[in-house]
């Protein structure tokens, strides 16, 4: 066991995730919010993101049967998600007594044609970029996978922007969700990798690395920092997140 466990206690009626996905051209965040059952009776959601100016404060009824909602968010005088300003809007969800403070940002992942050329780039934010990426192994003499400590993990981001890269490709493992927060918070791009798998693909491996893919996705999935997520195997196939 090398990432955090934790114990959470949770109401009878709870959120069981919310994302994010932002949409810069419009000036707006769809989100969508899970329950991990379907409502028993109308409940109120309350949605809160802070901004420079203040708070945008939105509410929204569900209502008895429902166990998803999805709805926009109009997000004025936008500031965005960068490599070189990575602005992340701070947010608080209550629903019944359940309470959850999380974050995204407001970036946009595409493709476009390099001025003068032919060539497709991914771009950030409508604009070309090259990608510079490193593949991340993360192995610690004291613990593997197991980080030693929190500041190492930020240390990790610096020191990949200090040598000139925008992002990281973690190799074939589920990152550590702090690590993903400090690219967030400091600015990098991840490539995350699914745990490997060697030989042939049968059924029962296929079914395992769907679940988990689903489960990354859904556990990653606000994270701004997050280019795509590999299912890497001897058969590599690549699935973007969003």
């Amino acid at each position: 066991i090398w990432q955090t466990v934790y114990l959470e206690a949770r109401g009878k009626d709870f959120i069981d995730a919310v994302h994010f996905t932002p949409d810069i051209d419009n000036r707006k965040i769809n989100v969508s919010t899970y329950l991990k059952n379907d409502s028993k009776k109308e409940l109120l959601l309350s949605m809160k993101i802070k901004t420079e100016s203040g708070f945008i404060k939105h509410n929204i009824k569900i209502k008895p049967g429902q166990q998803k909602r999805n709805f926009d968010i109009e997000i004025p005088n936008m500031k965005l998600w960068s490599l070189e300003d990575p602005y992340l809007y701070d947010v608080e969800v209550a629903f019944d007594d359940d309470l959850i403070q999380t974050y995204f940002g407001m970036r946009k992942i595409s493709t476009k044609i390099l001025p003068g050329t032919d060539y497709p780039y991914v771009a950030l934010n409508n604009k070309p970029i090259y990608l510079q990426l490193a593949l991340d192994q993360s192995y610690h003499p004291d613990g593997y996978y197991t980080f030693p400590n929190d500041s190492f993990m930020k240390e990790e981001i610096l020191r990949s922007k200090s040598i000139g890269l925008n992002g990281i490709r973690v190799h074939i493992k589920v990152e550590v969700p702090r690590k993903l927060y400090w690219a967030d918070k400091l600015g990098l791009l991840v490539v995350e990798d699914l745990p490997n798998s060697w030989g042939e693909p049968n059924r029962l491996m296929r079914d395992e690395s769907e679940y988990t893919l689903k489960e990354m996705i859904k556990r990653d999935y606000n994270h701004p920092s997050k280019l795509k997520t590999d299912f890497h195997s001897s058969h590599s196939i690549t699935l973007f997140a969003k």
